[in-house]
């Protein structure tokens, strides 16, 4: 009997995550691309909480409605973090591409682990965005400075198993349409949720 609800346990959520990953994927393209991209994986985290928390069902309508209501907030959050990425790794391009050997290795040792942290902030930040609601942008990037300092396992502990789905998908790309993002996700969240108590009730 224990094995069966254990194996059910994993197909539900095997298909959940499926479905999830469907979603973030369908949600990024109707928001263009890289703007699609912020509000996804703050309504794909928050679906996931939800059904730690007990939901068993997520309507389409609910996604979009979400999706819509996040729009905004997150483009201008993710904005924020992601252009000085983008800088710096144009400044590392051009210093590598152009410039004396000696530039290049102090660009590339000053400026990678700017761009390796600004990434985990932006994913810090938008976990947090699924999480709690701020006042501000301001506010959102701090909640996401909280995560990654005082609990920084989730935040890494998502990261390794993206770099592990990705290699996955090297072998099996079919793995990306199911389960790109989500196995990630749900590392993170369910950490957070396993940390906090207050995470085990809310919505």
């Amino acid at each position: 009997m224990y094995s069966a609800s254990s194996l059910i346990i994993v197909c539900t959520w095997l298909s959940r995550l499926a479905w999830c990953n469907l979603c973030w994927l369908a949600l990024t393209i109707l928001g263009g691309g890289l703007a699609g991209l912020f509000p996804a994986t703050v309504v794909v985290c928050t679906v996931i909480r939800r059904y730690l928390n007990g939901a068993n069902h997520v309507s389409i309508m609910g996604l979009l409605s979400e999706f819509r209501k996040e729009f905004v907030r997150t483009n201008i959050a993710g904005w924020a973090i992601l252009l000085p990425i983008l800088s710096v790794g144009w400044w590392i391009q051009t210093s590598v591409l152009h410039g004396s050997n000696l530039t290049a290795t102090v660009t590339v040792a000053v400026g990678v682990p700017f761009v390796i942290l600004g990434m985990l902030l932006l994913y810090s930040t938008l976990v947090q965005m699924s999480i709690y609601s701020t006042v501000s942008t301001n506010a959102d990037i701090r909640n996401g400075l909280v995560l990654l300092t005082k609990d920084w396992q989730a935040p890494l502990l998502g990261i390794g198993v993206f770099v592990g789905t990705v290699l996955t998908t090297v072998l099996l790309p079919i793995v990306s349409l199911f389960y790109f993002v989500t196995p990630s996700f749900l590392t993170t969240i369910a950490f957070l949720w396993w940390r906090k108590e207050e995470l085990n009730t809310s919505n």
